[in-house]
């Protein structure tokens, strides 16, 4: 009688694989259908501003459950990246990156608004406000750690058994579909940054870059310029369906 002998880092691998993948599609899930319901319930029985609800169950959801995970399989939270990288490296990759993450962001906008007229994306341009204060600064930064943390920290890094080229595809495609509301385009562009900001993960073994590169990247649309830039393409569409 032969019995089937799976070493140890196999079975091990593949159960926290196995583990991180169910928790993405728990996390998937909460987001999606339970987040809005849970953070309506905290303001409406605890008072709580509803903004603050979503940071709070954001925290909880993918910073300190995935945390706890990973303690629970046996790794370290600097596996993750809580760690500060090469200051040298991590700068030198931020100045190469940001301009490039930031250029190609600016011609897939262009395009959605320009040339394919995105009913999506083009809602998502006229959102966005001339100026930005501490408070929302503040509050996207806390939004974009958390997103980082659970995107390239514990998804990426968590599945880098299975290799780094499906932990960076897997991560990125989630990425893109938590942004899949803003439209197909929108989508597309945010798994292009899951990949970019991967690479500053994997190269620097710190969230500090994808963090740095991914708040820059959203504060881009409060500056004015940018902001006029996009609206007048919007009304200049506009005024000509009109005629």
């Amino acid at each position: 009688m032969y019995i089937l002998y799976l070493p140890t880092s196999f079975s091990s691998n593949h159960l926290q694989a196995t583990i991180v993948l169910a928790y993405s599609v728990f996390h998937q899930l909460f987001c999606s259908i339970w987040r809005d319901r849970i953070a309506s319930l905290l303001n409406t029985r605890l008072y709580i501003n509803k903004e603050y609800a979503y940071l709070i169950l954001n925290l909880l959801i993918r910073v300190i459950v995935p945390l706890l995970l990973t303690i629970s399989l046996g790794s370290s939270p600097t596996n993750l990246g809580y760690s500060l990288p090469n200051i040298i490296k991590g700068i030198l990759l931020t100045a190469i990156l940001l301009p490039l993450t930031i250029i190609f962001n600016t011609i897939v906008i262009w395009s959605a608004i320009k040339i394919v007229k995105e009913r999506h994306a083009i809602k998502k341009v006229k959102s966005w406000k001339s100026g930005i204060g501490p408070k929302e600064m503040t509050t996207l930064a806390l939004w974009v750690i958390c997103e980082e943390a659970f995107y390239r920290g514990f998804i990426l890094m968590e599945l880098s058994s299975l290799g780094f080229t499906v932990s960076i595809l897997i991560s990125s495609l989630l990425f893109s579909i938590a942004h899949i509301y803003t439209g197909i385009i929108w989508s597309l562009m945010s798994f292009i940054n899951g990949i970019m900001y991967s690479y500053a993960m994997i190269e620097t073994k710190s969230l500090l870059v994808p963090i740095i590169l991914h708040y820059i990247l959203n504060i881009v649309p409060f500056i004015r310029a940018y902001h006029t830039f996009f609206r007048k393409i919007i009304n200049e569409n506009e005024r000509i369906e009109n005629n």
